[in-house]
């Protein structure tokens, strides 16, 4: 089997691979901490980049966030 079929086959396998190697490489670079604060944002950023991609509207969606926030609490 070539390295682009097992991709292809296994691609939840093949991203958490290369989630957990570039997390582990932030870590050696920098300290725990700061890798965190950057993969939270790159995930902030994949999320806006998605809404954008299905043609979704920010405006809505900030909207929705914000009355599950006021309405989750006691």
């Amino acid at each position: 089997m070539h390295i682009l079929e097992w991709i292809d086959t296994h691609r939840n396998a093949t991203i958490g691979l290369c989630v957990g190697l570039i997390f582990g490489i932030l870590i050696v670079v920098w300290s725990f901490w700061k890798a965190l604060v950057v993969l939270i944002l790159a995930a902030i950023g994949y999320g806006i980049g998605r809404l954008f991609d299905r043609g979704g509207n920010a405006h809505a969606s900030l909207d929705r966030f914000d009355n599950w926030f006021r309405h989750r609490g006691p």
